[in-house]
């Protein structure tokens, strides 16, 4: 159709066959009755996941179609290539615009359509010089009229290569031109598209490819000859685009038909980081003695909790509150690098060492190594043990549970009432509880789950090891006056649905939840209603998409009476990125100082299928790679 084709996928897209949405050919000239059509551009292909292989039979193809051929009742018909057609416009797919349709006599050609369209070639007495390509990357080549001495201009640039105008198909080229006696004219080329592909984990063993479309051949003077950018021929169309964000990539030894793309601006996403060298940098003089300094430096993935505004000891003694999973952190430098994500004195924790492969001055950002083990000050010399302390004063009483809750006192116990009920539940665990876990509990039935405290609530700690709950198969989950902390999972920080029933957290606090990939506290795929009541949500994270929520093809997302504070994504919507899904309801919510590295510093929405509301909202604070203090709607 006429959309981008965007493909999310939760944990891999391998890629064997070929993905096409090249744009269509031209249709030649009909004999003494129209010119040639122009091609259409090639598509726009989009796809997100944890991990991507194009296999070395795969391809994934937006190319620009080829531009009709021509010939007429005063050019020979002798070519062997040429084969009369209808003239028709190629036409373009998943994004791709449609070229110019063939013309009668006596008239010049049709042109494209997109921002990058080329004209029609020019109506002559003689043969009718070929029809310019259209303009991707950079302008389409102009046609060719050796007969005539004319060259019709080929389209324009448009984009650039970080895509911040969104997925844009290529152009369609003009059609070429009729004369009086029916010498028909080339079509251009239509331009490459666009392929952005974005996973943690990138290998390309195949064809990534958005070339030009190229001109159609016009049979008077040319006689097949390998290099057909000339005589009365039309102009090939430009390239596309191709990025590729990825923390490790790797591709293979034959010639990298990958980079059939616009080639300059790109090659800090199309390149393997350099690496840094293979020994650590020398310890260096700085207010955190023991612990390594590499500057510049960053980690490859590892991500735990980014906070803002910190200096380099307040994030040392972030890392030591947070516990031994956090074995280092990155440290917000300014040093002039392309990314725009990290500003200076942000504090970005880490479980991950491995610098081998991470760009720090691209990032701007210092790596901080802490002590193995975590260094501590000599303990002091044994004191006399002081007497006995009085007990300590008994917890106040349980709320008195309702009929339909059961009491859970362990974590053992939260876990195998949930995994094994059948039929709805509803549990109650006592305040100031702290549940460990060490894996998600998960949920397989079509019920719904109640989880809930009273007074000071009980404490579910992720440990930053962990996710808190995996819903499928129409679950539905209720948390109520709960804190939930450090949930740590490749997507869904806190909760995990998939094909699952609706989502609530009500009356509760939420902070350093993150995720690998997307939904820093709720991932929702084919799932219900996802809402925030009543929520106080802090320093989460996800390093794709949606910081807080992310829902794909899900039903309405709704925070309510809520806060949301130094949340932010990696890409878009550092609070909520909402695809293809319902709608989306804000109402008395403070956003303030979330972040998204490219767009939607709080919201990142395309396609929801009904009209969502926005009131007695604040944004204050939040920043977006494109500048956007607040939501990109698409």
């Amino acid at each position: 159709g006429s959309k981008p084709l965007i493909l999310y996928a939760d944990t891999f897209v391998d890629i064997q066959g070929t993905i096409d949405v090249s744009g269509g050919k031209g249709g030649n000239s009909a004999g003494d009755h129209m010119s040639a059509g122009g091609g259409a551009g090639g598509g726009a292909v989009k796809i997100v996941s944890a991990q991507i292989t194009v296999g070395s039979s795969g391809a994934i193809r937006a190319d620009g179609g080829d531009g009709g051929d021509a010939g007429g009742p005063g050019q020979s018909f002798t070519a062997l290539w040429f084969t009369p057609g209808d003239g028709a416009a190629g036409v373009g797919v998943a994004g791709g615009y449609d070229g110019g349709a063939g013309v009668g006599s006596k008239e010049g050609g049709k042109p494209g359509s997109g921002p990058g369209a080329s004209a029609g070639g020019q109506y002559t007495d003689g043969v009718p010089p070929g029809a310019g390509g259209a303009g991707h990357a950079s302008a389409g080549t102009d046609g060719f009229g050796q007969y005539s001495g004319i060259r019709p201009p080929g389209g324009p640039a448009y984009g650039d290569a970080e895509l911040s105008g969104g997925l844009q198909g290529g152009s369609g080229a003009g059609s070429g031109g009729n004369d009086p006696d029916n010498e028909e004219g080339a079509g251009g080329g239509g331009s490459g598209g666009t392929i952005y592909l974005v996973a943690p984990t990138l290998q390309i063993q195949g064809v990534v490819s958005v070339a030009g479309g190229l001109g159609g051949r016009d049979d008077y003077q040319y006689n097949g000859e390998a290099d057909r950018e000339g005589y009365n021929n039309g102009g090939p169309g430009s390239v596309g685009r191709i990025r590729l964000d990825y923390e490790t990539f790797t591709h293979g030894t034959a010639a990298p038909t990958y980079y059939q793309g616009e080639l300059g601006d790109l090659s800090r996403f199309c390149m393997p980081w350099p690496p840094l060298p293979p020994s650590l940098p020398p310890f260096e003089p700085s207010l955190l003695s023991n612990w390594r300094a590499v500057s510049p430096g960053c980690s490859s993935g590892g991500n735990l909790v980014l906070y803002v505004g910190q200096t380099v000891p307040q994030c040392q003694e972030l890392c030591v509150a947070y516990g031994a999973t956090c074995v280092g952190f990155e440290f917000g430098v300014d040093y002039g690098g392309g990314s725009t994500y990290y500003k200076p004195g942000d504090c970005q924790l880490s479980f991950s060492v491995d610098i081998s492969s991470c760009d720090g001055s691209y990032y701007n950002l210092d790596f901080y190594i802490r002590p193995t083990p975590p260094f501590s000050p000599p303990l002091p010399l044994p004191s006399p043990s002081p007497p006995p302390s009085p007990p300590s004063p008994p917890l106040p009483p349980l709320a008195p549970l309702s009929p339909d809750f059961i009491y859970a006192a362990s974590e053992d116990q939260l876990r195998s009432l949930i995994m094994d009920a059948t039929a709805d539940i509803s549990i109650y665990l006592p305040p100031r509880a702290d549940f460990k876990l060490g894996s998600q509990i998960s949920c397989t039935s079509d019920i719904k789950v109640t989880v809930a405290s009273s007074g000071e609530g009980a404490m579910l700690d992720g440990q930053g090891k962990t996710g808190f709950f995996s819903l499928q198969y129409g679950c539905s989950l209720t948390l109520r006056g709960l804190t939930l902390v450090n949930g740590r999972a490749s997507s869904g920080g806190v909760v995990y649905a998939k094909g699952a029933g609706d989502v609530e957290i009500i009356d509760s606090t939420v902070s350093g939840c993150s995720a690998g990939f997307a939904g820093g506290v709720v991932y929702a795929s084919r799932s219900g209603t996802v809402s925030l009541i009543g929520t106080t949500v802090t320093s989460c994270s996800a390093e794709y998409s949606g910081g807080v929520v992310d829902a794909y093809d899900s039903g309405a997302v709704s925070i309510i009476g809520s806060n949301v504070t130094s949340c932010s994504a990696g890409y878009e919507g550092g609070v909520v990125s909402a695809f293809d899904s319902e709608s989306l309801s804000i109402a008395g919510v403070d956003f303030i100082d979330n972040r998204a590295g490219m767009s939607g510093s709080v919201l990142y929405l395309q396609e929801l299928r009904q009209r969502s509301s926005i009131s007695d909202a604040s944004f204050t604070g939040n920043t977006a790679g494109d500048d956007n203090d607040g939501a990109t709607i698409q």
